[in-house]
């Protein structure tokens, strides 16, 4: 038989379980997940990303965006082209990624908080192959926001827009020495298929001259790296 304290007991139990239940419902409504623990409760905050076509609205937030990233990709490579930041020339470019044909630019929030963007275009090319191509031009998550799947859901909404386009092909650049952004679009399987380089006349003919006083000889490449002409 069971007595009247274990019924207590049992009773108290199954309220403990109720009130843990409401909280882990309540806790998923208003984006925070209780951890029980020895000698503390603490909450940690949960990602909620949804993502949403951009407006003309967001203009602003696209361009503080841009901004951000232009400085990233000039720390990773002080090497790379890169435009004055107040010009019109950017604010046009990032008004036509929200409201140029054939364009799709997507935000990410948290919250109602914009925390990145990814923008691409198709191009028709009737004469080559694949004749449909997306270029990816644009893409920034803000660093606070970073491997927890932001970037992941955008670019899986803008390939989802891309086939219902028809679009075959997807082609993006990266600035070299932006590891971050080498190890994401390998991880999605994204390749390398062309390489660009850059130099300064200058520096490239000083070189050439130097070669030529040392009698023609070049330098030898490094060891299982020979070397290819500009057509190889």
């Amino acid at each position: 038989m069971i007595d009247r304290g274990e019924n207590d007991e049992i009773r108290e139990a199954l309220k403990d379980e109720a009130k843990a239940i409401r909280r882990h419902e309540q806790a998923k409504k208003d984006g925070t997940l209780e951890l029980e623990s020895l000698d503390n409760t603490c909450k940690v905050k949960q990602l909620t990303i949804t993502t949403r076509p951009a407006t003309r609205d967001d203009l602003d937030t696209i361009l503080t965006f841009r901004k951000r990233l232009q400085r990233h990709l000039t720390d990773s490579n002080p090497r790379i082209w890169r435009r004055n930041t107040e010009s019109d020339a950017l604010r046009d470019e990032a008004l036509d990624e929200t409201t140029g044909p054939r364009k799709w630019t997507i935000i990410a929030e948290e919250n109602h908080s914009p925390i990145g963007y990814i923008s691409g275009g198709a191009i028709t090319r009737p004469d080559e192959e694949p004749p449909t191509i997306d270029v990816i031009t644009t893409m920034w998550v803000e660093p606070a926001h970073r491997d927890r799947g932001a970037g992941t859901r955008l670019v899986r909404d803008l390939l989802q827009r891309l086939v219902d386009a028809g679009v075959e092909d997807v082609t993006l650049r990266y600035v070299a020495g932006n590891s971050e952004a080498e190890q994401f679009w390998a991880g999605l399987g994204f390749q390398p298929t062309i390489t660009v380089a850059n130099a300064e006349p200058r520096t490239i003919m000083k070189a050439m001259d130097g070669k030529r006083r040392d009698g023609g000889q070049t330098r030898q490449p490094p060891s299982g790296n020979p070397g290819k002409g500009p057509d190889q």
